[in-house]
């Protein structure tokens, strides 16, 4: 098994519950790039190393950002909760001062790592129906829609 393979793997074994891997072309020549399938946004890139830098966000869950070694070890990034939790008699508005920062501070690492999600055509997507698709692209390339496999019964 090579490296990229077992990374791929990784990746493959986080998404499993939603049937969704990355493209071949993607593990193959360990290209860059994102996708849109079953409610996840995803944005991966390769590093020197051969690790693999994963940012992904889901419709009904909080974003997570991680690395995935060639070892299949992985260090997971600080990602800002995206709800603003207080307590009767706390300072809100200190407490949404405090999450204004931490969610600029977030946007600004995620922009200088090179992991900003893909503005995509809406209207790709309403062409692509979103419980049996994935809409992806190596970057570069033009957008492209593969059928996934049905996702395992719980």
């Amino acid at each position: 098994m090579t490296e990229s393979s077992l990374v791929a793997g990784k990746f493959a074994e986080f998404f499993s519950t939603w049937s969704v891997a990355l493209p071949t072309s993607a593990i193959d020549e360990r290209r860059d790039g994102s996708m849109y399938a079953r409610g996840w946004t995803v944005r991966w890139r390769w590093h020197d190393s051969g690790a693999l830098e994963v940012r992904a966000s889901h419709r009904m869950t909080n974003e997570r950002w991680w690395v995935i070694n060639p070892d299949g070890s992985e260090e997971h990034r600080r990602v800002p909760t995206e709800t603003v939790a207080y307590m009767p008699g706390d300072d809100l508005a200190q407490i949404k001062a405090e999450h204004r920062a931490a969610r600029k501070a977030h946007g600004e690492a995620v922009t200088a790592a090179g992991m900003d999600f893909e503005e995509l055509d809406p209207a790709l997507l309403q062409k692509a129906p979103v419980e049996s698709t994935m809409v992806w692209r190596c970057d570069g390339d033009p957008w492209q829609v593969t059928e996934l496999a049905p996702r395992p019964l719980a």
